[in-house]
This record gives C-alpha cells, structure tokens and sequence, in this order.
C-alpha cells in the first residue's frame, strides 16, 4: 500500500503536536502530584523485570538447545500474531528460531540455498515447512547472542489452499498490508540466550527478486553504512510493492529485524517487515 506523502506528513505533524499537548498537560500535572523516582527503585525494577525473564526464558533456552545447538531464539508477538495455533499442533515447534548454515546463491535466493532448515524442524525431522531460521551468515558472540545491525529471520509461507488454515508460520505477516493491523500487532520480543530485544514495526512491502544485486543493495544486508540504509529506505518507499510506513524511523545507529516469508502463487516475489529495536535487557 503506497502512502501518499503529503497525507504521511500531515498526519505525523498533527501526531507531533498533538503528543506535545499532551506531554505538557502531563508534564503539569505530575509537577503538582508526583515525586521523582530515585535511581535505588529503578534499579531494583530492573533487576526485579530481570529475574523474571530469566526464570521464564533460561529454562527454554537449555531445553532447546539441549535438542539443538542450532537453537538461536524464542519469538513473541503481541497479540499473538504468530504461531497463535491454540490446539493445532501441525507445527510442534513454535516460536523457535534457529541459527541457519545459509549460503547466498548469487541471485538474491538466501532463503533456499543450503539450509536445512528449509525442510526440516529443529529435532531434524523432515517437515514441509521447516523450521523459522535465521540467516546463517550472521555473526553471534560467545553466548551466542546476534552482533549484526541487522538480524535476518525466514519463515515459510504455508499456502491456506493446501493446509486449511491461515495462521501457520509466517503466513500472517502479510497481515501488514492492511494499515489496520498496525495498532494491534506492533510489537515483538526476541529472546535470545541471557537476553531479551523488543521490536517495533517500521516497514512491510513485497519485494521483486530480479531488482537484487547484492546484499548491501538489497534489504538482506546485515549492516549498513549510513548511505547504503538511506539508499534501501527510499528504494523501500518508492521502488518495492505493497509499501507500508507505520511512522517509525530507522536511522543508521539503530539495530533493527527482517522478517521475510513468500507471497502466494509468486515464486519471483518476496514479503518483508523491518521492525526497529526499542529496547533491550540483560538477565
């Protein structure tokens, strides 16, 4: 969906304003009621929100990676967007992402050169759809925690014509070709092992396959120089199909996700959403 750019600049200045009226009735208000929060409770807040995710998440990632030493991280959405199966257990590992042995084949086709993951889940068991893998080519340190700008993740586009259902995998992220759907679904976590990265929506669009050349031209690059993300940015908006901005910005000194799946019937044709990086917590 293209957005007119007069409309987009309209609609992000009355934003702007109308969230500066509001910072300032807040602002007076808590100058009457309130008392500033010593740095002591926002200390023990953190460690106590750190806690929390380490007796949630440790125990997943040694179960995982236990199974795998592939296992990479657990992905969450808000409003459960992805893997909301509730009894369908046709994929018996949701969320998981694993770390791919991904090549580049030369031709932009990342998503099907030498991954196993293509055809198999996490326990090695051959499945249609595979497992959600990152690309293999990134790099992670020695706790196996991504270090890229940008984190790359593939997932399958199971065809509702041939499974009966519309929610598998990746499938729902074409969901943000409807402006619509960004209030709801705006949000994700990564967790990764010993640490936790919440995402917000930036971009979505189809992407052409014939318009690659290289990664750092492409929206497959995992780190950008300054001209090369505005270069992607403005081919994003006016070059690529479907186009969505929610009005979240991407500048060269943040990290950001892609997530791309297929697009139904167009093997020529790629679906991706960027989702910028907000926050990030140690536990």
């Amino acid at each position: 969906m293209k957005i007119n750019q007069t409309l987009k600049k309209l609609v992000r200045l009355v934003s702007t304003f109308a969230l500066v009226l509001a910072l300032s009735a807040c602002g007076s208000k808590l100058s009457e009621t309130s008392t500033p929060v010593s740095s002591e409770a926002t200390s023990d807040a953190s460690s106590a929100k750190a806690e929390e995710l380490a007796a949630k998440y440790n125990p997943i990632w040694d179960e995982y990676s236990a199974l795998n030493e592939d296992y990479i991280a657990y992905l969450e959405w808000e409003n459960d967007l992805l893997y909301n199966y509730g009894d369908d257990t046709t994929d018996p590992y949701p969320h998981v992402i694993v770390r791919s042995r991904i090549v580049d084949d030369g031709e932009g086709n990342m998503n099907v050169a030498n991954s196993e993951y293509m055809r198999n889940d996490i326990s090695h068991a051959q499945r249609s759809f595979g497992q959600d893998f990152m690309d293999g080519e990134s790099k992670v340190d020695e706790n196996y925690v991504p270090q890229d700008q940008n984190i790359i993740i593939y997932g399958h586009y199971v065809y509702p014509s041939k499974y009966g259902v519309d929610y598998l995998k990746f499938t729902p992220l074409h969901k943000f070709k409807d402006m619509e759907n960004i209030e709801d679904y705006d949000t994700f976590t990564l967790t990764f092992n010993h640490q936790q990265r919440t995402y917000q929506v930036a971009r979505a669009f189809t992407y052409d396959k014939s318009l690659y050349t290289t990664r750092e031209e492409s929206p497959l690059a995992l780190n950008y120089t300054a001209e090369q993300l505005a270069s992607n940015l403005d081919k994003i908006e006016n070059v690529y199909g479907d186009y969505l901005d929610t009005g979240v910005e991407i500048g060269p000194e943040d990290n950001f996700v892609t997530l791309q799946t297929c697009v139904e019937n167009r093997d020529d044709q790629l679906f991706f959403v960027i989702a910028k990086e907000i926050e990030r917590i140690d536990f």
